[in-house]
């Protein structure tokens, strides 16, 4: 099973799961989203 964590570099609440997936050493694949960023918006 693959883990996607769509996130915003600058929530805070992104960063808090970004450390326990680091921390576990949990794999998965980052997606940041930038929602000023149009095409980036629409992957979500």
């Amino acid at each position: 099973m693959s883990l996607t964590l769509h996130y915003h570099p600058l929530s805070s609440f992104c960063w808090k799961v970004l450390i326990a997936l680091y921390e576990n050493d949990t794999s998965f694949t980052p997606n940041p989203v930038d929602l000023s960023n149009r095409p980036s918006a629409r992957r979500c």
